[in-house]
């Protein structure tokens, strides 16, 4: 008999425990937006976290790659880079940026680009310590290493997009084919069915998301300059005791492994397989909301983008990779797709309890406001995987891919 085939069983008897746990869940998924939304307005203009501004120095790196390589085009993609500029040092490292582009002709040696170069003084002070590449890009001595270092970042951007549309194609491919598969009923979804006491459910998610980010907050304030698995470690007995919470409140573990989705589905490597290929049929899904973050950016006086970038430099990749590829997909899909859709699943329909999770999930990742078109798209795709396989597996691997790329491609990028 499948796994997943069992019936409904009545709500819990006392509904106290689930509107108080609703009622943290929505203070903290109303309140982690608003903190970030306003320690991004009103924090000091040069606040850079103590460490390099990753994704501003790989912005200008490409930038500068690309007005070489197109100088018909230099002006275009510096203004593009200039409108990026949010504080004093970042508007003072796009003048060096543009004074090193426009100096010389693409075609002349770099070696002869140094000595010619006479920067004007724009009045704003260039952080070295947040913007190490463009003040080696202002010095003489460096100047022709940080050039070379733009271009071998241009050519690396350039062969990850045409390998990133390669895959998009698949994806495209894919997803036609499950659409099709779909509508005439060779490909068909499990769907979630709780039988247990599905309260206590949404009840473990509260105490995750209390002891998560009250940890995460005792943890920053205790040791604020912590190596990142200082950090994380702590964290995991809080993760275990939530995800245990629903067998302490009488929960029969192997009705919980069923509801949750903690279970092999038709096999670990067939529901690795559909997760891999899950993820890739919803690629053109997950590339559209990326369009609407940028569309937003462009807009925007912040930018969308996870504190843990600026661990990069100063962290073994390893250590990031495991917390981002191995840490939170485990964790996020047991308490999101597992505890928290569950519960969801035993009052809405699927759609429903996809976006609703989403909207929480993408609510409370630090990136902020304009990320939560892309974060609620990745959440209702791995709702969709977990309803369509049972298990947790799939939407995990899933997880893990996304974070295990983007983390891969940073790493990549920022030590060229």
């Amino acid at each position: 008999m499948n796994t997943l085939d069992y019936n409904r069983s009545p709500l819990s008897a006392s509904r106290i425990p689930s509107v108080v746990a609703w009622l943290v869940i929505g203070i903290i998924a109303i309140a982690l937006p608003v903190l970030n939304h306003v320690g991004q307005r009103f924090a000091p203009e040069e606040t850079t976290g103590g460490g390099p501004d990753i994704m501003f120095q790989m912005s200008g790196q490409y930038t500068l790659g690309a007005a070489r390589a197109f100088p018909d085009h230099r002006n275009q993609f510096l203004s593009e880079f200039e409108a990026q500029a949010k504080t004093h040092s970042q508007r003072a490292a796009a003048a060096v940026l543009r004074e090193v582009a426009t100096t010389q002709p693409t075609t002349q040696p770099a070696t002869l680009l140094s000595a010619q170069v006479d920067f004007v003084d724009t009045g704003d002070p260039l952080d070295a310590a947040a913007h190490p590449w463009y003040a080696k890009l202002r010095d003489p001595d460096t100047r022709d290493a940080a050039i070379k270092k733009a271009d071998l970042v241009y050519v690396a951007v350039f062969v990850l997009l045409i390998a990133g549309l390669l895959v998009l194609a698949i994806g495209v491919a894919l997803g036609v084919t499950a659409i099709i598969l779909l509508v005439t009923r060779w490909l068909t979804l499990n769907l979630i069915r709780p039988a247990g006491r599905v309260g206590v459910y949404v009840e473990a998610f509260a105490i995750y998301l209390l002891r998560f980010f009250g940890g995460s907050v005792v943890l920053s304030l205790v040791m604020p300059h912590a190596p990142l698995p200082l950090k994380v470690l702590p964290l995991c007995l809080p993760i275990l005791f939530a995800a245990y919470w629903p067998v302490i409140r009488g929960t029969d573990w192997q009705t919980y492994r069923r509801d949750v989705g903690l279970h092999a589905g038709k096999g670990v490597f067939t529901e690795i397989g559909c997760g891999i290929v899950g993820y890739l049929a919803c690629l053109p899904i997950l590339a559209a909301s990326m369009g609407v973050v940028v569309l937003l950016q462009r807009f925007s006086s912040e930018q969308a983008s996870h504190p843990i970038v600026g661990e990069i430099v100063g962290t073994n990749p390893l250590w990031i990779f495991l917390l981002a590829a191995v840490f939170a997909p485990i964790t996020e899909e047991l308490m999101f797709r597992g505890l928290l859709l569950t519960h969801l699943r035993a009052r809405f329909g699927m759609f429903a309890s996809a976006v609703i999770s989403g909207l929480i999930f993408a609510a409370i990742h630090p990136q902020g406001w304009l990320a939560i078109p892309t974060l609620l798209t990745i959440a209702c795709i791995l709702s969709l995987l977990r309803e369509w396989r049972g298990s947790l597996i799939a939407p995990i691997t899933a997880h893990a891919m996304n974070n295990g790329v983007v983390v891969l491609m940073l790493v990549l990028l920022s030590r060229i």
